[in-house]
């Protein structure tokens, strides 16, 4: 499953070989663990969207929260430099990573 997973986020392998071989690996078994198996994706397909819902939602509203901050406003590498007046290379490192810092 983890190969699968990785694969199709890749792109790199092949996954319907292995969608096909546990397909064929689920065919196989006993009705009974058939039941067993179908059982645990469901659970884990559960768990995976009931810790996952509530994530996309606390981010999406932190998001929002955020971009509607008024003390954050937005400033330009030559609006820092003026404001602070020196070309040093160590200021312009500074103002660099305060401007990519807010952006």
């Amino acid at each position: 499953m983890v190969w699968l997973c990785v694969g199709y986020i890749v792109g790199r392998v092949d996954v319907a070989w292995y969608v096909r071989a546990f397909c064929r690996e689920i065919y196989t078994l006993p009705p009974s663990h058939k039941g067993w198996v179908a059982g645990c994706l469901v659970v884990l397909i559960g768990v995976y969207v009931l810790l996952l819902v509530p994530l996309l939602a606390i981010a999406s509203r932190e998001a929002k929260s955020s971009g509607h901050n008024p003390a954050i406003v937005p400033t330009s590498f030559r609006s820092e430099i003026r404001r602070r007046g020196s070309y040093s290379m160590n200021y312009i490192n500074d103002i660099k990573s305060h401007v990519l810092a807010r952006s």
